[in-house]
Parts: C-alpha cells; structure tokens; sequence
C-alpha cells in the first residue's frame, strides 16, 4: 500500500511541472504571433524588418520551430516577394544556427552581426532597380540588424530570465524601443477612426502604475505617447499621456479607483473642454472608460500577485528577517547566561559550611569539656565506669544551660555531679570556654552561609530574570506592513510629516514606531490618528532624537487603562531631628506603579537610614524585575547581616494599570485602607519587620480595583493616633472629595489632632487614586 501511494505521488509533481510548460509554451506562442502580426501589419520595408528582427530575437533564445513557421506564415499577408524574402531570411538564419549547434559552439555578436549581413543581401538586392530604392532597402536592413539586437535582449528577459530580476540599463532601452514599435503599430490599427492603442494605453499607465511604480509609469506614458506621436506627426498625445500619469500618480496613495477615476476625468476635460483631438469623438471616450473599468475590475489580490511576480514589492523583508534572526541569536545567548547564574546559585548553595546546630553540639562540646577536665583525676574512674550514665547526662545538661544562658554557673551542676566532683570549678571554666568558643564559630559560619545563601539568592533571580527575557526574545516579532501604508497616509493627511512607520506585536502587545517631522512629533492628534488607524488605544512611552535634527523618533504602546494620582503628608516625631520613615511613588516596567511605606523602628537619624536603605533596595529591586518573595527575603537578610538590631516594617502597593489590580505587600505593616465606592475595605498584615529574624514569609494580598478607588498606605505612627481602625474607616468612608492630596491632609490633619499637635511617632500617609 505504502509502495502504490509512493509512485502516485512520484508522478504527481512531474505532470503538474509538464503542464505548467505546456502553457508556458503556448502563452509564449501566442505571444509572438501577436508580435509577428503587429510588426508585419504596414506594408512598407521597414516593418517587415522589424519582425525579421523579432524572428532572430526568438532564434536567439532557442525557440526555432515555432518561430520560424509564424515569421513565414505571417509574410503572406504582404505578397509573394515578402515571402521570398523572409524565406531566404529565414533559411540563413536557422542554416548557420543548425551548424553552431552541431558544432557546439556559441554565436559571438560579431559573429551575429556578419550573419544578420549575410541574410539581408537578398532583400537588398531583390528587384532593386533605382539608386533611391537601394539606400531605402539598405536603411531597411540596418533597421532590421539593430531591432534584431533589440529583440535579443526583450525576449531573453522575458522568456529566459523573468521580468522579477531588475532589468540593466541596456534592457529597460532595448524594452523601450520594443515597446515603442509596438504601441506604434496599435496606433495604426483604426477602429472607427481610433487607434487600437487608446482602448488600452489607459489600462497599460494603470498597471504600470501599480504594478511597477511611479517611475516606470512615467516612462511607459512618455513611449506610448511618442508611439503615436510617429504616427500623427504631433506631439499632442505625449503631453496627454504625461497628464494621464500625473493624475494618476498624484491620487495613487488614496485608492487605485481613485487614481483610474483622475486619469478618466483628465480624458474628458481634454475632449470637451480643449478639443484636443481636433474634434470630437465619443469612440475614444467609450475607450478611455472601458480601459479604466477593467482596471478597477481586477482584484487587489491579482495586483499583489503580478508584483510579487515581477519582483517589484517594496517591503523590506532583510531588516525585518534581521530584526528576529537577532532576536533569536540574543535569546540564546540569555538562556545560556541563565544557565551559567543557575549554576553558579546551585554552586554558592553547596559550599555552606553546614553549621552544626547547638542541640548536635552540645554533645560534642560535653566530651571534650569530660576529657579535658577528668582526664588526670583520681575519681574519673567512679565517675566514668561505675556511673558514667548519670556523669554524661550531668556533664549534657550542664552544656545546655550554658548554651542557653551563655554562661555556666555552679547553680547549673546537679546535686550528684555537685557532691563527687573534685573539679567544679575547673569543669565549669571548660564549659565556658568551649561554649564561648562554639558561639564564635556558629557566629561566623552562620554569617558565612547567610552571605553565600544571600548571593546564591540573587544569582538565581537573574537567572531567572535573564530566562524571562529569553522566553520573549524569542518570540518572533510580526509586522502589519498594510497599515504601515496606511497609517503614513492618515497622518500625512492630518498634516504630520511621517518618513516611516513600523507596526509589529511583540508578545501579544502592539508597538508603533514613527519617524515623524520634529515639528509635528508633539501634535496633539498624533496619538488618535495613529490609534484610529490600529484600532487600539496607543500612547507615546519614549521620544529619541535621530542625528538629522529635523526628524524624530516615536514609540507607541497600549495605553494603560487606568493610571494613578498620589497625595502624601508626613511629619517627624516631636522632638525627633529627623523622621524615621520614608515613601516612595516608582513607575515600573509594563505599566506599574509601586507604592512603598517603610518605616524604621524607632525615630531619628538610625532609623531614617534604616528605612530609606530598605525603600531604596525594594525599589531597585522592583525595577529590575525581580519578584516580590525574593525582594523581601534578600533585603530582609540584608538588614539581618548588618547586626545592629535594625528593624524596618514595610508596606508596599503594587498597581497594575492595566489589569486594574493591586498587590499588598506587607512586613510589620499596619493595615492599609481601600475605598471603593462608599465603602472601605482594610488590608491586614501579620508578619514581623525587616531585619528580626532571617527567614520571614511577607503577607500578600492581591485586591481588583476600579475607576476612582483610593487607596491609603500609611505608617504606625498614623494608624495609633486612632483609638480603633473603624475610626480611621469612618474618616475616610466621609471624606467627600476624590482629590488625592486632599484626603491625605485629611487624614494627617485628624491623626495630627488626636495628638494634639505633638506626634508620639513619625507619621506618613500616602494616598493612592485610580483614574480611567
């Protein structure tokens, strides 16, 4: 089964490839009969040279059976002689191509030339009677060596090449003297007094247009203006085909039925208002309008297809292809820093010195106290053989009280170790030294290991910081070149000069960034433009200057849906110098905001450094992304490993603006207040400060906010000024206005009140409001 399926799909690719060149074949055969019709379509010399020379350019590029049967079909039309003439024409040029192919050898162009030569003699000569006729015939046959020249390199682009490679400059003039020659021919074929070629230049400038871009428009308007130009003998029709592609170029940015529309409308200002065609015909508006309604006929999908095709896109795909390749190359080389800092924690984690506990040790320290206080005495054999249960156990309990007290005392000895010892004070001055001597060790390897668990701590954090920003580097970046387009010609129609715009997602979120005129980056309808066209509500986040002065660069992101004012009062201890707490209001990546109360134990100048060295770690932390258990557990035994009794309780709000939610962070914190509509709601938290013991667990409460909720932090020095919380609750639930500032005076003036103007504390309050 598997075998039959195989060789069905073995030969399905093969007939699809034949049938493809079959009609690439036959679109090829149609293609130069239309050619050959053309080019022989007058009777004079000259065009049948031309298509003499079409002939050769299709011998040129292998094609030689079909070829030669049109270029003689087609000399019929023109009598007996053209017939001959091509003939012999014809028998030359497929004579010395046979004997270059058996031979194997390629024809040079000097080669080409001699027997382009060699072929024209018979029509130079043939019934040649007059001097006049011979210099006619001879002009002919230059006229046929040179568009052979011509065809050579129009149907080697066509047929062998594609039009989707750039065209040398040796090419796009050959492709112009080709095109030339054949609008001109359209031009002679009349259909009730009009050229063909008026039913379709409309059409061929539209194309162009969209197809191959202002430039090539201009240029194809300008041939096929000349075309008819030879035949009239006027240059009326170039200044009419410019005028065509002026109007269509100049409404090209709005719509291509608004560019055809122009281009109609320039028609018929130029029939009825300037008599331009020397009288009236409704033929040749009937032309202009059905070329432009075939144009609006073809789908958008059609167009994008013929300039894929051609080659002629004009988006960038390198920068944007190098954009996420880098992307890639930095994601990698994130997670393989992450890796080196997850290595380097689990390192740091292994080398603590794995401190002995006091309740392992006390053991320990009660052998080495027994041998070197009973080694050399007289009663250790009693003591060590006949009661040697009771002896350790007097000897443990003895170490245990001065583990626990820090100091042995003769009042520690049991009344049977008191009664037979000889040594009392000897064993309890071993005690003391070996218990003192435990301490110190336990002191420094606790130290030692508190400071490697610290650094192995935050090297995992940036492990994992560094592993996040892998994940979204790698994330591949999707670009909206449409509304690029798009977006450029809205804000240029607002009157923002805009030299490029890129829109992309980058991890679900949707980025703007704008080259704008450094005049108009500060418009006021610049962010509603640019959102209207997005269909999201965008904000600028960052401005840049570029080295050319007058342009400027813009970032756009989503607007956060809610955003934050704060209000703060704050007074210091009455007779204190200083105050002992510290605030802080921080922005924080991904549309954050962090509230921080900290309040150091105490008052005056320890306890401020106390409180601002906490905020200022929390708040540095925050920034870099670190998480909240981490945050606090670091600074936590940051403020243990100093050893001076340092105490900071810690209230900290984090607000995320665009969820609309709120997460309390809380270390020995009073409790903090919410006030959503009438109503207020308290955040309680239970641990204890910073900096008492070194393992803490913080209290976290996550809450959902709305537009206009407050939100109140405030320290203890505030909340004792209260006899109860639902005194600071009723204060708050009655206070009318939603002006942050104000309720915090409020609430300080009332605190300030209770004590009658001389704060028992430091007090601070910090009043949170969040707006939509």
């Amino acid at each position: 089964m598997n075998r039959q399926t195989g060789a069905a799909r073995i030969s399905i690719a093969p007939t699809k490839a034949k049938g493809a060149s079959v009609w690439r074949s036959l679109l090829e055969c149609v293609s130069l009969a239309a050619g050959f019709v053309l080019l022989r379509l007058t009777a004079d010399g000259l065009y049948g040279q031309l298509a003499f020379g079409l002939f050769v350019g299709a011998l040129y590029c292998n094609r030689l059976l079909a070829p030669s049967v049109l270029f003689l079909a087609t000399s019929f039309a023109s009598g007996i002689d053209c017939v001959l003439v091509s003939a012999v024409q014809c028998a030359v040029m497929l004579g010395v191509s046979f004997v270059h192919i058996k031979c194997r050898r390629k024809i040079n162009k000097w080669l080409l030339i001699l027997y382009l030569a060699a072929s024209q003699i018979f029509f130079v000569l043939f019934k040649t009677s007059e001097s006049q006729e011979l210099v006619n015939k001879l002009i002919a046959a230059g006229a046929g060596i040179v568009f052979s020249f011509v065809c050579i390199y129009v149907l080697r682009a066509l047929f062998i090449r594609g039009l989707k490679y750039r065209l040398t400059v040796e090419e796009n003039i050959c492709l112009a003297v080709f095109a030339l020659c054949v609008f001109k021919a359209l031009d002679f074929i009349r259909v009730g007094g009009v050229g063909l070629l008026a039913f379709i230049a409309p059409l061929a400038v539209l194309l162009t247009l969209f197809v191959y871009g202002k430039s090539a428009c201009f240029a194809l308007a300008a041939t096929i203006g000349f075309a008819c130009a030879l035949n009239a003998g006027s240059l009326t029709q170039v200044a009419v085909c410019g005028l065509w592609s002026v109007c269509a170029v100049a409404f090209m940015p709005l719509s291509r039925w608004l560019s055809a529309l122009a281009l109609l409308l320039c028609e018929v200002a130029l029939v009825y208002f300037f008599d331009i065609y020397d009288g009236f015909n409704s033929l040749r508006l009937i032309a202009a309008v059905a070329s432009c309604a075939v144009f609006c006929c073809i789908p958008g999908k059609t167009l994008e297809y013929l300039k894929a095709v051609s080659g002629n896109t004009k988006e960038k795909y390198s920068p944007r292809h190098i954009v996420n390749r880098l992307r890639v190359n930095l994601s990698r080389k994130l997670f393989e820093l992450s890796e080196i800092f997850y290595a380097m924690q689990l390192t740091f984690k292994t080398l603590n010195n794995n401190v002995i506990p006091p309740e392992k040790a006390q053991v320990s320290i009660a052998n080495e106290v027994a041998e070197l206080t009973c080694k050399d005495c007289p009663e250790s054999v009693k003591c060590w053989r006949r009661e040697i249960k009771d002896s350790e156990q007097a000897f443990c309990d003895v170490v245990g009280n001065a583990l626990d007290r820090g100091k042995a005392t003769v009042l520690d000895l049991n009344s049977s170790l008191a009664s037979r010892c000889l040594r009392t004070s000897t064993l309890l001055s071993n005690v003391n030294q070996q218990v003192a001597a435990y301490k110190q060790y336990y002191l420094v390897a606790a130290s030692s290991d508190n400071s490697r668990n610290l650094i192995g701590d935050q090297l995992g954090g940036v492990s994992r910081i560094m592993l996040g920003l892998s994940e979204e580097s790698k994330a591949t970046i999707r670009f909206d070149t449409e509304r690029e387009k798009q977006l450029v010609e809205q804000l240029t129609f607002y009157n923002i000069l805009t030299k490029e715009a890129v829109i992309f997602n980058e991890g679900g979120e949707l980025n703007v960034t704008l080259v704008v005129n450094s005049r108009d980056a500060r418009k006021e309808n610049l962010e509603s433009v640019v959102s209207e066209v997005v269909n999201a509500k965008l904000g600028v986040c960052a401005r840049e200057n570029t080295d050319n002065e007058n342009w400027t660069v813009l970032y756009l992101k989503p607007k956060p849906v809610y955003d934050v004012e704060f209000g703060f009062c704050a007074a210091k201890k009455a007779g204190s110098e200083v105050s002992g707490d510290t605030h802080s209001f921080v922005r924080l990546d991904k549309d954050k905001f962090l509230l921080a109360v900290c309040d150091g134990m105490g008052s005056g100048k320890e306890a401020e450094r106390a409180s601002e060295s906490a905020v200022s770690l929390v708040e540095n932390f925050y920034k870099a992304g670190f998480d909240n258990e981490l945050i606090l557990k670091s600074v936590n035994r940051l403020l243990t490993s100093v050893n001076d009794e340092t105490f900071t309780a810690v209230d900290i709000c984090v607000v995320d603006l665009m969820k609309g939610t709120a997460d309390f962070i809380k270390l020995g914190a009073p409790q903090g207040l919410i006030k959503s509509g009438g109503e207020v709601q308290f955040v309680s938290g239970g641990s204890l400060p910073l900096g008492v013991l070194e393992e803490m667990q913080p209290t976290i409460t996550k809450k959902a906010l709305k537009a206009n909720d407050v939100i109140v932090l405030a320290s203890d020095g505030f909340s004792d000024a209260f006899e109860n919380k639902d005194d600071m609750a009723a204060l708050l639930a009655e206070t009318e206005s939603s002006d942050p500032q104000i309720i915090a005076d409020k609430l300080f003036g009332k605190a300030m009140i209770n004590y009658d103007e001389k704060p028992k504390d430091d007090i601070t309050v910090i009043v949170a409001r969040i707006k939509q």
